[in-house]
């Protein structure tokens, strides 16, 4: 196995989540999963910022040392992160670039979620699929056509909360074409189970306007832990195909329509870590070199040369804010490692 240890981050666009993939009994699967941080796209300190603070939980919840997190990290972007051309765009490769080089973080490559899911789907099914996907935030919705298993067209779309049927509608109208749309919708994200009660009442098929459904739409929604053992499926299927990945229940806390901030107790400590079964696990079980030399911190190294790319150099990095309280896990010092930045896209079968 060429990478037995990594990071998984997914990405959207006001919050993430960093989960941690290891390989235990010839299996991949996910060890563990940092509680969901916010993060504004009007500051790109807080990307960073976001990304330790989970990064930093997940590791706290297995007990790593700095010295044995692993630096190799694959990520997964919302899908209005990557051009027509298969690229990260230039304003968010600015976001991620400097992130990995101050997290001293090596990019195994990247993937668009709905291109991840529709993948998976497609692997499941054993053929081509067609189906509508919807991620929905609290004001935000990005649609995707899936045609025969690729991504055909995308649409993103501001609302004022709630999410309503029209609101749909109104999106479908905008992606259909000549023909109808296929009759099955898959939503993650963040939503209510009144949202989904609405799209189940809606009367899709009687529309004066236009029909975008010939029969009545089968609506699925994905649950976090669903999406992101996707995620570890498409990713591993990539760097080592050979190897199998075993489906990880997450804890209880991960586990609803939302991918925002999880619940914190009264003095601000994560409910993630309590409800965890993963806090027994032995570091040297999945793979990790015990340290036998306490880790010290590391002063910030200045910033390493990058690869040419067609975006421009992006400007300094703010500085992080001010640290966490105390019963927060701490924010770990990461190893020193050369490399240039250089962020491959997966390949899609």
């Amino acid at each position: 196995m060429a990478v037995k240890n990594f990071w998984l981050i997914s990405v959207q666009n006001s919050n993430l989540a960093v989960c941690l993939v290891g390989v235990k009994d010839d299996k991949y699967s996910i060890i563990t999963t940092g509680p969901s941080q916010s993060w504004s796209s009007s500051s790109p300190s807080s990307f960073i910022n976001a990304i330790d603070k989970s990064l930093s939980s997940a590791s706290h919840q297995v007990s790593l040392d700095p010295s044995q997190e692993p630096s190799a990290t694959a990520f997964i972007l919302p899908s209005f992160w990557v051009s027509s051309d298969g690229k990260i765009t230039p304003e968010k490769f600015d976001l991620i670039e400097p992130t990995c080089k101050k997290l001293k973080l090596r990019p195994l490559g990247f993937i668009a979620n709905d291109e991840a899911i529709a993948e998976s789907i497609n692997q499941e099914d054993g053929f081509p699929t067609s189906f509508i996907l919807l991620h929905l935030n609290e004001q935000t919705a990005s649609l995707s056509l899936i045609y025969l298993g690729k991504v055909k067209d995308r649409l993103f779309k501001n609302f004022s909360p709630p999410f309503s049927p029209s609101v749909l509608y109104s999106m479908l109208l905008e992606v259909k074409k000549d023909t109808v749309l296929p009759p099955q919708i898959i939503i993650f994200g963040s939503f209510s189970d009144s949202v989904i009660a609405d799209l189940n009442s809606y009367s899709w098929t009687s529309q004066k306007d236009a029909k975008v459904f010939l029969h009545i739409p089968e609506i699925n929604t994905y649950d976090q832990n669903k999406i992101l053992n996707i995620y570890t499926q498409v990713i591993v299927s990539q760097i080592d195909p050979a190897s199998q990945v075993e489906v990880s229940p997450l804890p209880s806390s991960n586990l609803s329509n939302s991918d925002t901030d999880v619940a914190t107790d009264a003095d601000g400590e994560s409910n993630l870590a309590e409800s965890s079964q993963l806090q027994e696990t032995d570091p040297a079980d999945l793979g990790f070199t015990t340290s036998t030399t306490p880790a010290t911190p590391l002063s910030p190294p200045p910033l390493l040369p990058s690869a040419p790319s067609p975006s421009p150099s992006p400007p300094p990095s703010p500085s992080i804010p001010p640290e966490p309280p105390p019963d927060a896990p701490p924010l770990r010092p990461r190893r020193r490692l050369k490399f240039k930045i250089k962020i491959p896209r997966f390949n899609r079968s």
